[in-house]
């Protein structure tokens, strides 16, 4: 592949087409969709992963089988373009040519290496292990970055796309990261929209969460199909029983008639048909557009800045404040100490003289220390956001 101008930052993919066959397949869904079931299944069927896993933990007791130097690459570069989940940007489209700017390109390089690193291992071990399975719900947003690397160095790419009602998965998120429900849904919108517009012919089949307590033959026939990885019916018997169990089955969730929940009854229908609806294009395009209108609205181009240094300068100017008040604060500890000390050096009278006085001064301290007190647990809930 010849090399890209520098302006596009191209020249730093060079192709490598030594091996032949190597397969990627992408396990695609939002977080919470029941990834981690269909990459347990392909693993099953005989797909791999590298070592280097994230733990479990007690949101995903059996593991998440993702890739945590995958998942770092794709952490840095979401938070890089403003849009991690962490943050409420994480429900805007991803900025115009994000896959060409220079943070985008430089993690690019690092993922790359990362992917030729374990093809050339695998195949120096001389080991066929079927498919990589990568798997980690960012990818949703990121299948361009997959699909460059993919093209540009001879690996085939295929994917399989897993989903959830949008209520049992803003349920979830709310358990887990205590994302309000409706950013929940929203960002389940967001994310489904773009593996759909992005992932075009790459995806080869859909399988849904609520389908895997009622139809599980039928959708690890899916994941058969789409990995290239035959299963027998022995194996088709114990993954249904000893993988699929009801301590799986949290967060039902209900059916609304939101555009969310009618785009998930679409998704829903190609699971159980394996056929994909015909106007799911037109319907990704349509809301796409209009969620990118509404983006628009939100963060006027240029103002996200300014904003965001008008409220830092408030912080700090609060912070000298309070910083201003404490000082004062341990002037009148320090002054009511040396009454204290008069009061044993002296007569009772005396004493009880400068405690009125202390009092005096005191109440004056006292209103404006409670508002300082109080904006500073204003200022701190909105730094945490």
């Amino acid at each position: 592949m010849a090399a890209a101008t520098a302006e596009t930052g191209q020249d730093a993919i060079t192709p490598d087409r030594e091996a032949p066959d190597r397969r990627i397949v992408a396990v695609v869904g939002m977080h919470r969709s029941g990834t981690s079931l269909a990459t347990e299944i392909l693993l099953r069927l005989g797909a791999h992963t590298r070592e280097a896993l994230l733990p479990a933990n007690d949101f995903n007791a059996r593991g998440y089988w993702e890739d945590s130097d995958v998942v770092a690459i794709h952490d840095r570069i979401l938070s890089g373009l403003n849009r991690s989940l962490e943050s409420w940007q994480g429900a805007l489209p991803l900025p115009e040519g994000w896959l060409d700017q220079p943070q985008v390109v430089e993690q690019m390089q690092a993922l790359q290496t990362l992917v030729r690193s374990e093809f050339a291992r695998r195949e120096g071990e001389g080991r066929d292990s079927g498919p990589w399975v990568i798997k980690d719900p960012r990818i949703c947003r990121l299948l361009p970055l997959w699909r460059r690397i993919c093209e540009t160095n001879g690996i085939a790419l295929s994917a399989v796309l897993c989903v959830r009602t949008p209520d049992a998965v803003a349920a979830s998120l709310n358990k887990r990261d205590r994302l309000p429900a409706g950013f929940g849904r929203l960002v389940w919108l967001v994310n489904l929209l773009d593996a759909l517009r992005e992932g075009g012919d790459l995806i080869g089949g859909c399988v849904s969460y609520d389908q895997w307590f009622s139809n599980a033959a039928w959708q690890i026939t899916t994941l058969s199909r789409i990995s290239g990885l035959a299963v027998s019916d022995s194996e088709m018997e114990a993954i249904t029983s000893e993988v699929i169990t009801d301590t799986l089955r949290h967060h039902g969730g209900t059916r609304q008639q939101g555009i969310a929940d009618r785009l998930y009854g679409e998704l829903d229908q190609w699971a159980a048909t394996g056929i994909r609806p015909e106007d799911l294009d037109r319907q990704v395009a349509q809301v796409g557009a209009m969620i990118a209108d509404i983006a628009s609205l939100i963060v006027p181009s240029g103002e996200a800045d300014p904003m965001r240094a008008a409220l830092e300068t408030k912080v700090e100017e609060f912070r000298l404040a309070y910083q201003d008040s404490a000082r004062r604060c341990a002037e009148l500890e320090a002054l009511a100490e040396r009454y204290r000390l008069a009061f044993e050096a002296a007569d009772s009278g005396r004493y009880e003289e400068r405690c009125r006085e202390l009092e005096g001064l005191v109440w004056r301290f006292e209103p404006p220390l409670r508002w300082l007190r109080s904006l500073r647990r204003i200022v701190h809930r909105l730094r945490k956001r």
